[in-house]
């Protein structure tokens, strides 16, 4: 099974964590190598995404796909592994698997005689941009403060705020 060690093309990358993903699978869990292959391709896929969505929405989406199934195994077959940060006496999700659009409420829309609203309550706007291709097609929180905020919240950059 691979480590990177230095920087190669995202495609043989991608073609590796693939196979160390089945190798991994493979394993007779529990298995400690097997948990730190895929805590590794967490990582790894994470930054092929990254790397390659100015240039290469295929294997974006292909690596976005990969990601999703690393992160279901290891939750599944490794439930403990998946831990929340806690710096500051403040938990902070920090899943680079986690989709930001676990919330499926619309605002605007009401549920349960509710209207669902976004209501910024403390900003720092750190840029604006309207473009037809997004650069970020996948934006994902990168560190996400648990247990002051309600379930629905828009985060953009810097802000807080409440359904």
């Amino acid at each position: 099974m691979s480590a990177v060690s230095s920087p190669r093309d995202e495609h043989e990358v991608f073609q590796q964590c693939q196979v160390d993903l089945e190798q991994a699978k493979a394993a007779s869990h529990p298995d400690p190598a097997a948990l730190e292959i895929l805590r590794r391709l967490r990582g790894e896929l994470r930054r092929v995404m990254d790397r390659s969505e100015g240039y290469d929405l295929a294997l974006f989406d292909r690596a976005h796909e990969l990601l999703d199934e690393v992160g279901g195994f290891l939750r599944q077959t490794y439930p403990k592994a998946c831990t929340m940060a806690y710096r500051d006496g403040v938990y902070y999700r920090e899943c680079p698997v986690l989709d930001p659009d676990e919330c499926d409420h619309i605002p605007g829309e009401t549920y349960e005689g509710r209207e669902c609203l976004i209501l910024i309550t403390k900003a720092q706007i750190l840029a604006a941009a309207l473009v037809a291709n997004p650069r970020f097609r996948d934006a994902r929180f990168g560190s996400l403060q648990l247990g002051t905020l309600p379930s629905c919240v828009l985060l953009l950059g810097r802000i807080s705020g409440r359904e």
